[in-house]
């Protein structure tokens, strides 16, 4: 019993030894775990302005990379929708046709026709001028702006509209006769004289000319400027108000959407990603999208109105322009309106109700093709996006 007992003694002095070896080694420990600790937070604290640079250079390549992709696919539409844009007013101010072109089905054929008699170049005449005139409108209201005491302040809200309205009026008052002259040469015919007008200046020489009523046809049937200022400035503020409501109204259901379904998805420690920067299809693609309805609502409520602005402007410029029947030979221009009133119902009387809507099969088949690049240039949007959502945290962690 004895020796037991001493047996059983000598085990429970071990067990405290070994206990107070534990604690002393737990001691001395504690030291290195505060080190490490310390010395992580250091490598944190090194490690903070390196992750923002990186964050900052990665907005900074995708703001670069959206610009860059959001131009190149409004010159593309552009690109593909003038030739539309030249049958779609061909189609407008011929007077003597008997096919409107309503559908898309009897677009196609005239513009082939005309392509094929004429040539290829043919159908993107008076290119050049279309931008030129959005130059001087934009240049107008520049100059307008600075001369002028219209003040547009960031935080006046819906009060700057107004104001707005008035600048954009001034700005298509005075662009009125440079219109007037890259209409003609978006449309008169070229067959024959090797000549496409693609790239052609004379908008601004002949503009110059029709202020100053040098050089004009003499006829009796041209309409003075501030006749055709009435009808131009109303259709493009008409045209701009609508396409801004559109737009507005575009944007801000699709934030909406964003919003709901964000709410729905998320979770109590998802907050901590609230301040992630947007995607690039989030930032760049819903203006695009808004921009896109806006100009195709505009343009179909509007058409009728377009209609009779460019058969006022072309009137008394003695211009023949493509048949647009057949897509072969040529019709003159010879119609003596005098003012909207009379084009309105001329043409009611005379060639029907539909007619104010000739050619609005064009303006289907540009808002069909501008929809195919809105929808690629959506699908290269989440690419890019997906490429820099994967590399973000590979460069945070490298850092």
């Amino acid at each position: 019993m004895a020796g037991s007992t001493g047996l059983n003694f000598n085990n429970y002095e071990s067990i405290l030894q070994s206990r107070k070896e534990k604690n002393s080694n737990v001691d001395d420990e504690q030291p290195e775990l505060d080190d490490i600790e310390q010395a992580q937070a250091n490598i944190l604290e090194d490690v903070a302005p390196r992750r923002k640079d990186i964050e900052f250079q990665e907005k900074k390549n995708q703001l670069t990379l959206g610009i860059a992709v959001r131009l190149i696919s409004r010159c593309i539409d552009e690109t593909i929708s003038h030739p539309l844009i030249v049958l779609r007013r061909q189609c407008q101010v011929n007077h003597r046709s008997t096919g409107y072109c309503l559908t898309p089905f009897s677009v196609l054929p005239t513009l082939m026709g005309i392509q094929r008699h004429q040539g290829f170049a043919t159908l993107w005449k008076g290119f050049g001028s279309t931008f030129i005139v959005r130059g001087l409108v934009i240049s107008t209201e520049t100059l307008i702006t600075e001369t002028v005491p219209l003040s547009i302040k960031p935080n006046q809200g819906l009060m700057k509209f107004p104001t707005h309205t008035i600048l954009k009026s001034l700005s298509f008052m005075i662009v009125t006769p440079f219109y007037a002259t890259s209409l003609l040469e978006t449309l008169k015919c070229n067959f024959g004289n090797g000549n496409s007008n693609v790239m052609n200046l004379n908008c601004l020489v002949s503009g110059f000319n029709r202020i100053i009523g040098r050089n004009l046809p003499r006829t009796t049937r041209l309409l003075p400027l501030w006749k055709l200022a009435i009808p131009t400035v109303g259709y493009h503020i008409l045209h701009y108000t609508l396409t801004s409501l559109i737009e507005l109204i575009t944007i801000r259901i699709y934030r909406d959407s964003k919003k709901s379904e964000s709410f729905e998805s998320s979770q109590p420690e998802d907050d901590e990603d609230t301040d992630q920067p947007h995607t690039m299809t989030e930032t760049f693609f819903p203006e695009l999208a808004a921009h896109f309805f806006g100009n195709m609502v505009s343009d179909i409520v509007l058409y009728p109105l377009e209609t009779i602005m460019h058969r006022l402007l072309m009137q008394g410029t003695r211009t023949i322009i493509d048949n647009t029947d057949a897509g072969v030979g040529v019709v003159p221009l010879d119609t003596s309106y005098d003012g909207v009133l009379d084009c309105y119902t001329s043409m009611i009387n005379e060639e029907g109700t539909c007619s104010l809507y000739k050619g609005i099969g064009a303006v289907t088949v540009q808002y069909i093709c501008s929809y195919a690049i809105l929808r690629s240039t959506k699908y290269i949007f989440q690419r890019f996006s997906n490429y820099f959502e994967y590399r973000r945290p590979r460069n945070l962690h490298s850092s």
